[in-house]
């Protein structure tokens, strides 16, 4: 219970980061404290969220500067969760932002086709 509370609280932390770290919140988060609280239901739910935004914000980027997305077909909540766990079970030193690094860097890549009007 004091993970989860611990966890929960330095969710809700807005303080921005120093000048040299760009990332603030979950990202910023050691895999430590992830592992710490990712089994509060709750707070699984907030680190697949926060992973999925983070693909999507990735995903945006390529389309604008090599015209590919990473495949997100396949991925799931489940899918999500259990490869950030392991990621930061493995890792504890790491960051959360590192973790999902990882989870897409093993996704398949593939060309962009925009969306039909």
């Amino acid at each position: 219970m004091r993970h989860a509370l611990a966890f929960g609280a330095f969710l809700a932390m807005t303080a921005p980061a120093p000048a040299q770290n760009w990332m603030i919140g979950i990202g910023n988060m050691s895999c430590a404290e992830v592992t710490a609280g990712i089994r509060n239901p709750e707070n699984r739910q907030r680190v697949i969220e926060w992973v999925t935004g983070y693909i999507s914000g990735v995903n945006s980027g390529l389309t604008v500067t090599h015209k590919k997305v990473f495949e997100v077909t396949e991925l799931n909540a489940d899918l999500i969760a259990g490869t950030i766990q392991s990621y930061c079970s493995q890792n504890p030193t790491h960051h959360m932002h590192q973790a999902a690094g990882s989870l897409v860097s093993k996704l398949p890549l593939r060309p962009w086709t925009p969306p039909k009007s």
